[in-house]
């Protein structure tokens, strides 16, 4: 229930920002010829998706950061495209410090399709500035091969070369507001933590350093740093105590119990959603489920590029929001309370992350994409 009040706080404001178009549910899989209002494919669009995904896992990202690429690669392309979506607004003024955007030509001819996968390109440039020159390579190629197919369909040079400088323009900006989110001081801060033995503790068996005890601190999407606790109720969590009659106790017993009786699908259950270094993380599973929307229900670049954007600032709002919770208070994981007060020789199923244990981003994340799918598709 605390899970549940935390998330609807904060996607009351997440569905609320962002004002787009009722959609339709047509097929636009192919780009037509020369058409300024709808020349783009939800295929080039998944794409993007799907490969900063495995970027983002090649990377060996964490679940923050994954959550962050999705953002900002969604907004890129939904930015770019937005003037060719009928009756949609862009994000800026939306969006928590987007201002002052580029504003195209009121007397060019886009192609908005070109706009969006070339600010996506720069965006994603951007986002994995510090990877591997391979990663880098597989950007640019996908771009490159992005620019062949509108070429093949027709587009003309002058109308390419109009849509990819206003693309890198628009693009460009986007980048400069990523820039101050915070990511250089927040991200990767190291451990400034202090361990008092109520609180969250470096987790058996490995005793790794905490994921990203800064990442709270990052500019949200929808909301402003100073509502952050308006957002995210403090000392919701449980009270530590070691008395056998407590209810934390009980809580650690209640996990103890319940690993007796998992199931081989619970097990299973489990590892799927563990998210070791290389997996998409609780944000990428969201967004793969989104991408198998797109393709089995035939979603056309309009609507795609709308929901590709609000789901990945939805997942990244949960990471802040989360996180800031998560280090302000800094519960107890399970497995130290158990060990320390219970059973010394537990050992839980999965290994535990390496973040405090309230909220659970994995079901912040659940419910919020239940909470935008169910928005823009129905129960």
């Amino acid at each position: 229930k605390m899970n549940q009040s935390l998330s609807r706080s904060l996607f009351t404001l997440t569905l609320a920002f962002l004002t787009v178009v009722p959609f339709s549910c047509k097929k636009d899989n192919h780009i037509p010829v020369d058409d300024a209002e709808q020349a783009a494919s939800p295929d080039m669009l998944v794409n993007w998706i799907k490969n900063s995904l495995i970027f983002s896992r090649n990377a060996r990202m964490n679940e923050a950061e994954v959550s962050r690429v999705m953002a900002y690669t969604g907004i890129a392309y939904y930015e770019g495209y937005a003037s060719g979506i009928e009756g949609s607004r862009s994000l800026q003024g939306q969006l928590t410090d987007l201002e002052d955007l580029p504003a195209p030509s009121t007397n060019s001819n886009y192609n908005w399709g070109v706009v969006a996968t070339t600010a996506t390109y720069k965006m994603l440039l951007y986002l994995f500035k510090e990877e591997s020159s391979s990663i880098r390579s597989a950007i640019i190629s996908q771009h490159n091969s992005n620019l062949d197919e509108y070429y093949f369909y027709g587009v003309s040079e002058s109308r390419m070369d109009l849509s990819t400088n206003y693309g890198e323009t628009l693009g460009s900006a986007l980048v400069d507001w990523a820039k101050a989110d915070g990511i250089s001081e927040y991200g990767n801060c190291g451990d400034t933590l202090a361990y008092p033995e109520n609180q969250w503790q470096r987790t058996h068996p490995r005793e790794l350093a905490p994921v990203e005890p800064c990442w709270g601190n990052m500019r949200p999407f929808t909301y402003s740093q100073a509502e952050t606790d308006l957002t995210c109720l403090p000392a919701s969590s449980i009270p530590y105590s070691t008395d056998t009659a407590s209810f934390y106790f009980d809580a650690a017993k209640e996990v103890l119990l319940a690993q007796i009786e998992l199931t081989d699908q619970h097990l299973e259950d489990a590892v799927f959603w563990n998210d070791g270094i290389f997996s998409y993380k609780a944000a990428g599973h969201s967004i793969h489920q989104l991408v198998d929307i797109v393709e089995q229900h035939d979603m056309d670049a309009s609507e795609a590029a709308v929901e590709f954007a609000r789901l990945g600032i939805a997942c990244a709002d949960v990471y802040i929001s989360a996180w800031k919770m998560k280090y302000d208070e800094k519960p107890m994981r399970p497995i130290t309370y158990i060990r320390d007060n219970i059973e010394i020789n537990y050992e839980g199923p999965v290994e535990s992350p390496a973040h405090p244990e309230f909220p659970c981003s994995n079901a912040l994340v659940g419910y919020a994409t239940a909470q935008i799918f169910t928005n823009s598709f129905g129960n």
